[in-house]
């Protein structure tokens, strides 16, 4: 069973030091933002010092900020369904969320296209970041349900850029329903880079929307490969509607963050798993 860090926090506040009360008050007052902010914005904001977050964190049984960040962004959407205050984050917050990690993975994705001349982009944050490292990219045939992806590619005149139909989404500037799958049904991708809102190691890959799961199942059976790009966050209880099985992903794009214990079990499952190392780009 999963723990949410944030009801933990709640429960535990009027125990903790004044310093690290402030601290805690930050998280609970918006735990979305907290977890993009650096050590030394946390420090300022809440007028105290670095080692005192380090102190926080340790608290609760974390190594430091890292893994502190971590576990917050796993709580987010945690909760009963239609109960939690903390469900499905908006594109933009999603972005906010360990966005080294996110670039880190979608650049180690990236090397994965160079076989590829036609592809699928999904309206994930982290196949957004995919492609900004696609401008340079030989040509491609890349059709997306995503404005963001859309609006990033815009510029790379080699590529042949294709937007499905369908109802709009605001919550992930996307496009969905029956348009956008009969639009991808009647086509054929080399492979389909696709994220998810949870990866559960006994149920595969499922999300919060009906339309979003139905759409990203006619994306698979029009690919003949999958990669899935997910950060460490993404790894935990499965969300009420199901995409699909582990039968259906060949390839995993994730952080070394993920814990071996997982890796081994997705391996075992005959998923290719890739890891990249968000230090070299956090700078």
């Amino acid at each position: 069973m999963e723990i949410n860090i944030i009801s933990v926090i709640e429960d535990r506040l009027p125990d903790l030091t004044r310093a690290q009360r402030k601290i805690g008050e930050a998280i609970l007052f918006n735990p979305k933002r907290f977890v993009g902010l650096s050590m030394h914005e946390i420090a300022v904001e809440v007028g105290t010092s670095e080692p005192t977050v380090v102190r926080f964190s340790r608290e609760f049984g974390m190594s430091g900020l890292k893994e502190l960040r971590i576990a917050l962004a796993m709580s987010v959407g945690l909760g009963e369904v239609g109960e939690s205050k903390w469900q499905e984050l908006s594109h933009d917050d999603k972005t906010l969320i360990l966005a080294d990690q996110k670039l880190a993975i979608a650049r180690e994705a990236a090397n994965l296209v160079e076989t590829d001349g036609a592809i699928f982009l999904d309206s994930g944050s982290t196949v957004r970041q995919l492609a900004k490292f696609l401008h340079n990219a030989n040509p491609l045939t890349i059709m997306t349900t995503s404005l963001p992806v859309l609006l990033e590619l815009q510029g790379s005149s080699q590529h042949k850029l294709m937007l499905s139909g369908g109802n709009f989404r605001r919550d992930s500037l996307s496009l969905t329903g029956r348009l956008a799958e009969t639009a991808i049904s009647d086509l054929v991708f080399d492979t389909a880079y696709i994220g998810a809102d949870s990866i559960d190691l006994d149920h595969g890959l499922s999300t919060f929307s009906e339309n979003e799961a139905h759409l990203t199942s006619a994306v698979i059976r029009s690919a003949r490969r999958v990669v899935v790009l997910a950060d460490v966050s993404k790894f935990g209880a499965a969300r009420l509607q199901r995409i699909c099985s582990f039968d259906n992903v060949d390839v995993i794009v994730t952080s070394a963050e993920v814990p071996d214990e997982i890796l081994g079990r997705l391996k075992d499952k005959g998923v290719r798993v890739i890891l990249s190392n968000f230090s070299t780009v956090a700078k």
